[in-house]
């Protein structure tokens, strides 16, 4: 029933973020940090669950890995983005709040020593909603 729920919820995350055009600038962008930021946290969740019931993590089960690569892939694309934007200082700072707010939710993502769960996925919701509020602010100076 827990690898159905997850594969449901990473597959209609992943479904809502992907409706942007990938072949666009912006939508590598979007598509680069939104799914990520569900991913890593199903991640840490799998990590902490696994950890509970003494089982080892397998090879893609690491967050920290999970976070690695989207700081990664998101730092790729803000370099994309950023060059396009070039004359359009609105849109360039747009950008630069939307990567502040990825990059401090994706690092953000793991739970703090002795967090209860409720008061970490209020936590993770927070970043979650700043910077689906960057993304959008960003689309909109696009």
């Amino acid at each position: 029933m827990r690898k159905f729920f997850v594969v449901a919820c990473l597959s209609a995350a992943l479904a809502a973020y992907g409706q942007d055009d990938r072949t666009t600038v912006f939508g590598r962008y979007r598509s680069a940090t939104g799914p990520h930021l569900v991913l890593c946290a199903q991640a840490v969740e799998i990590a902490a669950l696994k950890a509970r019931l003494n089982k080892p993590l397998e090879p893609g089960d690491d967050p920290a890995e999970c976070i690695r690569k989207a700081q990664d892939a998101a730092k790729r694309a803000y370099a994309d983005l950023s060059r396009t934007l070039q004359g359009k200082p609105t849109a360039v700072e747009a950008l630069k709040n939307t990567q502040a707010s990825f990059m401090a939710a994706i690092q953000g993502i793991a739970p703090h020593d002795n967090e209860v769960r409720i008061a970490y996925r209020t936590r993770i919701n927070a970043q979650r909603a700043r910077f689906t509020e960057a993304m959008e602010r960003l689309r909109l100076e696009l």
